[in-house]
């Protein structure tokens, strides 16, 4: 699991499916699972590590929202 302080991806709510994609960083990437939101102002990313290993507090994340599955 992964907190951002901020994400492209929209978290299920509503009976809404959550947006499906990818994180890459220096050196490895997480396909997003899926986007809970278990309390209200946190948005939780479960992701499966593909590549790499991630730090807490790495600098720089690119996080992509898988345009098909949003549509």
């Amino acid at each position: 699991e992964l907190v951002l302080d901020r994400t492209p991806f929209y978290a299920e709510s509503g009976g809404l499916a959550a947006d499906a994609g990818i994180i890459e960083f220096d050196g490895g990437r997480l396909v997003v699972l899926d986007v809970p939101r278990p309390v209200r102002g946190l948005v939780v990313h479960q992701v499966r590590v593909v590549d790499g290993e991630l730090d807490a507090g790495a600098a720089a994340l690119h996080a992509r929202v898988d345009p098909e599955w949003r549509t």
